[in-house]
This record gives structure tokens, sequence and C-alpha cells, in this order.
């Protein structure tokens, strides 16, 4: 279920509308070699050839991000379950048959990849807002750093610790803290973004932390002013440079209208 109660940021909003559709057959794990910054713009799902399915998950995930893209009136309301019911019927006018166990992540029709598919995508639109509305002049002067912490419940959590120190991090008073522009957000991050979610499902937020007390701590020092991070969406030209190029052969046709 979606961890996180959706938030109208425009700049949310904004992103989703950048978004082209990039079918494709590659897995998730060579997507994750795809630059960032080209799958920070692109509509996409593992395994997912379909443009038609892309369009109508892009349309209802703007549908959770804000409500008045469906009109705003009570029965246009789009949530996880809604977005279950749809998303089955229509793979069902796509003629969608697969081999894949009923409950499978790798079954379209099943709750727990449709559930992905609609918890990532919102929660990465509502993470690029809180970071773009984070970094203004204002934001970072008042709340320079932010804090990791569990905002979800999980059954199986992941260790965090070891990924904070293997990336880098400094605890402070036991607490996952670092100043918004410090580069251990990608670095923590499976997706390589500098803003939430860092993972599937991992329950995983941040907040922000007032000067005071980053003051206090020592993540910051007395009346420094970080500067502010470099909108990370641009989609970087060169396809080639950031991914092996046996994928980026592959790449090339399947991006080349996705990204023009």
């Amino acid at each position: 279920m979606i961890a996180r109660k959706p938030v109208p940021f425009r700049q949310a909003v904004q992103l989703l509308q950048t978004k082209k559709l990039m079918p494709t057959n590659l897995s998730s794990a060579a997507l994750e070699q795809i630059d960032a910054a080209i799958r920070r713009q692109s509509m996409f799902s593992a395994r997912v050839a379909n443009a038609s399915f892309l369009q109508e998950v892009s349309d209802r995930i703007a549908q959770m991000v804000e409500p008045q893209a469906g009109g705003g009136t009570p029965g246009s309301y789009m949530d996880a379950t809604r977005f279950r019911v749809e998303m089955r019927d229509i793979l069902d006018n796509l003629g969608y048959v697969t081999d894949a166990p009923a409950g499978s992540i790798t079954n379209l029709r099943s709750a727990a990849r449709l559930n992905l598919i609609a918890d990532t995508n919102v929660a990465m639109a509502q993470g690029y807002g809180q970071h773009v509305q984070g970094h203004s002049e204002e934001g970072l002067d008042a709340f320079p750093a932010q804090e990791l912490f569990r905002l979800g419940d999980r059954e199986v959590p992941r260790d965090w610790d070891t990924r904070w120190a293997d990336a880098g991090g400094v605890t402070y008073e036991g607490r996952y803290i670092a100043l918004k522009g410090d580069r251990i957000w990608e670095t923590i991050s499976r997706f390589k973004n500098p803003y939430p979610p860092f993972d599937f499902n991992s329950g995983m937020w941040v907040k922000d932390v007032p000067r005071a007390e980053a003051e206090r701590l020592g993540v910051v020092a007395p009346g420094e002013r970080p500067a502010p991070r470099v909108d990370p969406m641009p989609v970087k030209s060169d396809l080639g440079s950031s991914f092996s190029p046996q994928i980026a052969e592959r790449l090339r046709a399947l991006l080349s209208e996705a990204v023009s």
C-alpha cells in the first residue's frame, strides 16, 4: 500500500508531466544501469513493452499525486485499490497473457506488482517535489540538513545502518543526518536519486532538520549557508556514457523516441 498521503506538490506534478513513455523488455537489473537522469524523465516498468499500458499507468499516477487531474470530484479520486481494478481491466482489454504465477511480482495482474508500480511512482513524484521545495534559498537557510528515518514498518527491514556507513555517512546521536546537498543521498539510493524513495518498498523517508539542531549536532557550522543542489531533472544527451556498451546498443533503439 502507498505509505504516504498524496501531496499535490506543483513540482511533483511537473515531474510527471515531463516523463516520456519508455517501453522496454529490459529487466530491473538492466534498467538500473541506465543513466539516472534518463530514468527520472521516463515512465517505465521492468519488462513492460506496451506503450498503451504505460500511458494508462501514467494517467492514474497523476491522479494519485494530484486529485484535480481526475476532475476533483469524489468519484474521480484514484487510490491503490481503484488503480489495481482499472489496470487489470486494461490488461484484459490489451489481451495480456502470462505464464507467471498469479501472485508473482512478474505478473502484471498481481497486487504485488501493481502496488509496486503505484507506490514507487507516487513516492518518486512526492520525493522530487519535497526535494525541490526543500532546496529553495529560504528552505536551505531554515533547514540545511535532513534526516533519513523509518516512515513505514517492514517485516524484514533492510540494514540501513550498514548502508549508511558504507556510503560514508555519519550518525548524530544515532540518527542518519546529512546536509541536503550531500552526495550520500544518491549513494544510498538504489535509483541514484537525491530524494526518496531510496529502494523499492523500503519504508524509509526524509524529514527536515532545523538549523539550530543541525548546528548543535555539528552537521553545519553556525551561520553556514549550504549551496542548493542543481535541479536533477535534465537528461544527458550521451546515452552510452554511463552504462555498459552491451546495454547501450539495445537502449539506443528503445530510447530514441523516449528522450527526443
